[in-house]
């Protein structure tokens, strides 16, 4: 809104020069100041006499690609179940509307009443729900904002399918009586907006039909990725996928029988996020996320528990979200005061241009720069903008504006696309230094908790950044050594399944000797069916890695006919360089080959001296191998005495 009645100084007298005026800027130089300073004044005492609306207000400092053109929301909290078993949950109804009611507030949602649908305990069926969401999709146009949030319990059947528990729900009968995950997938997809947040607040509890399944989040987020992909299209949870969503018990707190995560949106939808952030009355939502997810974790933690939310998707172009009423009336009333001075120092450089004080290119140059957000321009423009500015406020004459902005010359097209790469590139770089110090210190974090699984996932987003960072490496590589271990024990007690699990975890962070612990497990048929070519490709995934033992591993293959065409010499060729490595058991086996005469000559000698290279790697069965050749006299003179010395070593060592 643009008030009107702004009264503008006369223009100065002149002297008379060959038959026409000639301004006399200098000394007009102090009522110029003077009048801009009046307009201000004038533009703020007008708004203080006619106040205008908020969303005069809110229209007059946040830019229309920002508004939504509609604002939608559902708001889900069901904390009572009609079946007994399941646990009442009195937070999610309460959390639900509260958020709701805080979305309608005039003052901070702006979201009108009759669309924002809030759905608690017995309202939340199957049924009900789905047609809410059907209703929200013939709804949402593709610019809409569109606020999804449920509240409440969640549970997984015996084959691992997630469901939204409705009030309704029999926890031994969820596939007829719980909203599944796939159906909340589709229903999601079909709402066409590009700014969608989807909050979920609820945790897998007892009211799982496996009661032996961890709590964990919901919704896999990565399930559901496809329907957050766009500009703005986000999913937010209240915790990872191993933890629970924590309830604030402190009757202290102000959020005393909410969960932890809800009253973090609440308090920053209520204006924390925007006093955390830019301060400017706009609340979007990177700046909620920002506000909630941190002070979550805090909060769970005084709770005695560990809770870190989780996003999904893009946050996509800046939209309001919500608003500081207060500040937005502040801004509106800057803004307004401030285009009356920019009126009126656009009509003089204009008056100026038209009297021939300034030629009229510069005229025309000086409106355009006058008018342009200041952060919008690139240095060269702010220092010609602030010329022009002096010369509108009268602190610089017009004899001296083309000598001032000699000062700030314009760029060519190609200096300004280098300097504008230049500075992106920049930014990159700053941004990415920032990202990888921030993960790094969250793995150093996790991993003297003895998280490695979280150090893992922080490590993997340096990694993303700096390829090579030597650091973020080997803190992979010791957290991948402990998975590897957890392997390895559960592989000596026989649980070769779990063995297999944190090999292919150990395996996903470069540890090259869980491959080979995969490959073995494929090789012997342990925990998996026995799949020989399976061994190969993870033995040779390992080799590729630097594990010698694989390459041994690929030469058994080779020589056993497993997988493959039986090729002695190209199991040769791998136990050579195993052996090259210094792996014991690829010794043995090339002394195995010479001594039954496989893909080389019989050579007793030459299957003594490899077997003996074995035995002194500490390799049992070649020293069992050694025994045979002193008990049957080949390549050496029999002597059963020796024979029994070495496989009595053998023995010794198991």
């Amino acid at each position: 809104m643009i008030l009107r009645g702004f009264r503008t100084v006369s223009s100065p007298p002149g002297a008379m020069q060959g038959g026409r005026t000639q301004p006399v800027w200098t000394a007009w130089a102090g009522p110029c100041v003077a009048s801009l300073l009046l307009a201000c004044i004038c533009a703020a005492s007008a708004f203080a006499q006619k106040s205008i609306s908020l969303q005069e207000a809110v229209d007059a400092t946040v830019p229309a690609a920002q508004r939504p053109p509609e604002r939608l929301a559902l708001v889900v909290g069901v904390g009572k179940f009609r079946d007994s078993r399941i646990p009442a949950l009195p937070a999610c109804p309460n959390d639900a509307r509260v958020f709701a009611d805080t979305l309608r507030d005039p003052n901070i949602g702006l979201f009108p009443a009759a669309n924002v649908t809030v759905m608690v305990d017995e309202q939340v069926t199957d049924t009900a729900l789905k047609d809410a969401l059907d209703e929200l999709a013939r709804k949402a146009g593709p610019q809409d904002l569109v606020v999804v949030f449920f509240s409440g319990h969640g549970a997984t059947d015996e084959r691992g399918r997630a469901y939204w528990v409705m009030h309704d729900t029999v926890p031994d009968k969820l596939r007829a009586t719980a909203l599944p995950e796939t159906d909340i997938t589709e229903l999601l997809g079909e709402i066409k907006t590009t700014r969608l947040v989807t909050i979920i607040d609820a945790c897998y509890s007892a009211a799982t039909a496996n009661l032996d399944q961890k709590s964990k989040s919901l919704i896999d987020l990565n399930k559901l990725y496809p329907e957050f992909q766009g500009d703005g299209r986000v999913g937010l949870t209240a915790s990872k996928g191993d933890q629970l969503s924590v309830v604030i018990g402190d009757k202290s707190d102000p959020g005393y029988g909410h969960s932890a995560f809800a009253w973090q949106l609440i308090q920053g939808l209520r204006g924390g996020a925007d006093a955390q952030g830019n301060r400017d009355g706009v609340i979007e939502l990177d700046e909620l996320w920002s506000f909630a997810k941190d002070r979550t974790t805090q909060s769970a933690r005084r709770q005695g528990g560990d809770q870190q939310p989780q996003l999904k998707g893009q946050f996509g172009s800046k939209f309001l979200l919500a608003i500081n009423a207060e500040r937005i009336r502040n801004r509106a009333a800057e803004v307004i005061a401030e285009s009356e001075v920019v009126r009126e120092r656009l009509r003089r450089v204009r008056a100026m241009g038209m009297d021939g004080a300034i030629p009229l290119e510069l005229a025309s140059e000086g409106q355009t720069l006058l008018q342009a957000p200041r952060e919008s321009l690139d240095p060269t423009r702010q220092a010609r903008q602030k010329v022009y500015t002096d010369l509108a406020e009268g602190g610089l004459k017009p004899d001296y504006l083309v000598a001032a902005l000699e000062k700030h010359p314009l760029e060519t097209p190609q200096q300004r696309e280098a300097r504008l790469r230049r500075e992106a590139a920049e930014r990159e770089a700053q941004e990415r230094a920032s990202r990888v110090a921030a993960n790094l210190g969250d793995a150093k974090t996790r991993q003297a908790k003895q998280d490695h699984e979280g150090a893992l996932e922080a490590i993997t987003r340096v990694l993303a950044d700096e390829a090579q960072h030597r650091e973020a490496l080997a803190l992979r590589a010791a957290s991948a050594r402990v998975l590897l271990a957890r392997g390895v024990d559960h592989y000596r007690r026989k649980d070769y399944a779990e063995a297999m699990k944190w090999y292919r975890k150990a395996a996903d962070a470069g540890e090259a000797l869980a491959m080979n612990n995969i490959g073995l497990l494929y090789h012997n048929g342990k925990g998996v069916t026995q799949d020989y070519a399976e061994a190969m490709r993870w033995y040779r995934k390992a080799a590729d890695a630097g594990e010698a033992g694989a390459r041994g591993n690929i030469g058994v293959l080779y020589a056993n006919g497993q997988g493959v065409t039986q090729d002695y010499a190209e199991a040769m060729k791998w136990f050579r360089e195993a052996a090259d490595a210094g792996e014991a058991g690829a010794m043995g086996n090339i002394g195995r080959l010479y001594h039954n005469g496989r893909g080389v000559m019989q050579d007793y000698a030459e299957a003594m001296r490899w077997y003996r290279k074995a035995a002194d790697a500490g390799e049992a069965w070649a020293m069992t191998s050694i025994g045979v050749l002193y008990d049957n006299g080949q390549g050496v003179t029999q002597d059963e005495a020796k024979a029994i010395e070495w496989w009595q070593k053998a023995a010794r060592l198991g």
